[in-house]
Formats: C-alpha cells, sequence, structure tokens
C-alpha cells in the first residue's frame, strides 16, 4: 500500500455498519441520499449499495484500485469555433 489515506473509487473495503453489519466491495463514489451524503459500493454480485455515512463504524481497505492507464490521445477532435 502507498502512504495515500483517500478514499479512491475503485478500491475494495470492507466496511462495518450499524449493529454488526458488515460489507465488503468496491468503492464507487459518494452520493446523496437525503440530506446526508452516501458511500456507493459495488458488491461482487453487482449490487450497488449505499451505506450511509453516519453508520460506518470502520473501513477496511482490502484492495487497490486497478492501475490507471493513459487515455488514448485524439488529434482529430479539436474544435475551433
Amino acid at each position: 500500500m502507498d502512504d495515500s489515506y483517500a478514499l479512491v473509487p475503485g478500491s475494495r473495503f470492507s466496511v462495518h455498519h450499524g449493529r454488526g453489519n458488515s460489507t465488503e466491495g468496491t468503492l464507487k463514489g459518494v452520493s446523496v441520499m437525503g440530506g446526508i451524503t452516501a458511500l456507493v459500493f459495488e458488491l461482487d454480485d453487482g449490487t450497488v449499495r449505499y451505506i450511509n455515512q453516519l453508520q460506518v463504524e470502520y473501513m477496511d481497505r482490502i484492495g487497490e484500485p486497478p492501475a490507471e492507464e493513459e487515455p488514448p490521445k485524439s488529434f482529430g477532435n479539436v474544435y475551433y469555433g
């Protein structure tokens, strides 16, 4: 693991939340549920789960995000106006 402590989309986490429940999945990002921020995870079966940030007791990072690939360069899509 590196020395960054950010919640990076694509990382795998085990999230322990509310009354001993736990969720393991890939972090997709954050979203808003009403007026509260939620962490969004994709589970191994494809389910997308929103976890209220106030319910998170602790999180274990169990996997790194995939290495970023350099985006392909496209020189033909330039618009001058």
